[in-house]
């Protein structure tokens, strides 16, 4: 089943039945301000959030990957899925671009041995919004949609005016969308803590949960899993990112 986070109608019998058990403890580790002493133990804690996780595990949830691409990578990702970083997949996403002209062979060469593609958080993965990325903001998609290659490359070019120019011409703004399984992801810690968070204040109960989960793939998303790649020019664009709010327009 399809897990909409805002959306408790898709949450499924055995995973509405663990909120609804352990709603009390949800609730008291959760509020804001002070911690100060908890009603129940961290060790009730660890396992309700457990038993959530389990129940979470034959089941999926929607995610949203914010990028910037080609008119090649485009036909690619709809045809073969998103690939987790590596070194070896963002040379290649370089060599392709100076390939067809779009990257300055000079540019290409420092764009090769200048980036982040190896760093521990970065290598391996494909990150996804567990939550409609307009809630983001502006101040979270601009980089990431205004600017080629991913945080691992433009990371280290943004005080290059030279590269970061040519960085932002290329491609157009992307919107990723793909229905994940929850264990092919990270933890399904995250996405029980965005539940319980919705639940929470469906119901009136403050609380300081963070807001807006995110969390990785670490596995090819290829069809019928991902959806579709969604351009700047589509319809749906604007109400997943939000973007005709921002202070300049995406382009």
């Amino acid at each position: 089943m399809l897990l909409d986070v805002l959306d408790h109608s898709t949450f499924p019998e055995e995973v509405s039945a663990k909120i609804e058990q352990h709603r009390e403890l949800f609730a008291d580790w959760s509020r804001p301000g002070p911690e100060g002493p908890h009603r129940f133990s961290a060790r009730e804690h660890d396992a309700a959030y457990g038993e959530l996780c389990e129940a979470l595990r034959a089941h999926s949830i929607r995610g949203w990957h914010c990028t910037r691409l080609t008119e090649d990578e485009i036909s690619r990702v709809a045809t073969l899925g998103l690939k987790p970083l590596n070194v070896v997949f963002l040379q290649e996403r370089i060599d392709s671009a100076a390939s067809a002209g779009l990257i300055p062979a000079g540019i290409a060469e420092r764009l090769r041995t200048t980036h982040q593609a190896n760093e521990s958080n970065r290598a391996g993965r494909i990150w996804f919004c567990l939550h409609l990325p307009r809630e983001a903001g502006e101040d979270g998609l601009r980089r990431l949609l205004g600017t080629w290659g991913g945080e691992a490359l433009y990371n280290s070019h943004e005080e290059d005016a030279e590269v970061l120019s040519i960085l932002r011409s290329l491609g157009k703004p992307c919107v990723v969308e793909a229905d994940l399984p929850i264990p092919s992801l990270n933890s399904a810690w995250r996405v029980a803590t965005a539940l319980v968070r919705s639940d929470l204040i469906m119901r009136g109960v403050p609380t300081d949960l963070p807001h807006g989960p995110e969390d990785f793939a670490t596995q090819c998303i290829e069809p019928p899993g991902l959806r579709r790649v969604v351009e700047l020019a589509h319809a749906d664009f604007e109400a997943l990112v939000g973007c005709g709010s921002w202070t300049s327009p995406l382009r």
